[in-house]
């Protein structure tokens, strides 16, 4: 059984009726808020899911959750970037820079890198709604920006659709600038699948 699929210690959950969160309780009664602390369900949630995820390489075990992600976040890419084709494509070039979140042996965060020996490039970074703004996506960052930087990277290029104003938001708040350049591509006939 792979590490990631093992059951967090006792000691990372936050029960609910836990002596510190009952004692809490009595003393602030129900403005929680007025002593500092807030034990609702939601921030032991948070705090309980930001110590359960694990940042990890992908593995081929991985591929049925990071499509399901990647179908519920990214609905209106193309074909080829689809999992049955960029992941194939990703494994056979630099497949230590396709990170994943995941929590329980599901996956809940994916981030594609790479590096052409002069700058460094994230794809596909994908949190599932429902763990977004808990930490897995500014931990994925952090991994390929780690992972970059050892490979000797030393400047990251991305690109957000301008109607993606949170992605922008998130990115600027882990210090990536916007650049003044038109982002320009060109499709190689034959070069990828046009369906999956």
């Amino acid at each position: 059984m792979p590490a990631s699929a093992t059951t967090p210690p006792p000691s990372a959950a936050w029960p609910a009726t836990s002596p510190t969160s009952r004692k809490l309780g009595r003393r602030c009664g129900r403005s929680e808020r007025r002593c500092g602390v807030s034990l609702d369900f939601a921030t032991r949630r948070s705090a309980l899911s930001r110590r359960m995820v694990e940042i990890v390489s992908y593995a081929d075990w991985h591929f049925a959750g990071v499509e399901a992600l990647w179908e519920a976040v990214f609905q209106h890419d193309p074909p080829w970037n689809r999992a049955a084709v960029a992941i194939p494509a990703k494994l056979l070039v630099q497949p230590e820079l396709f990170i994943v979140a995941e929590t329980s042996g599901h996956v809940v965060g994916t981030i594609m890198a790479g590096y052409d020996g002069h700058r460094g490039w994230l794809y596909s970074v994908a949190v599932r709604p429902d763990h977004q703004r808990q930490g897995a996506g500014s931990r994925m960052l952090a991994e390929a920006e780690r992972r970059l930087a050892r490979a000797g990277c030393t400047k990251i290029n991305l690109q957000v659709r301008t109607t993606n104003d949170g992605a922008a938001a998130f990115y600027r708040r882990h210090g990536y600038l916007e650049e003044q350049r038109v982002s320009m591509g060109k499709r190689l006939a034959g070069a990828c699948p046009t369906q999956v």
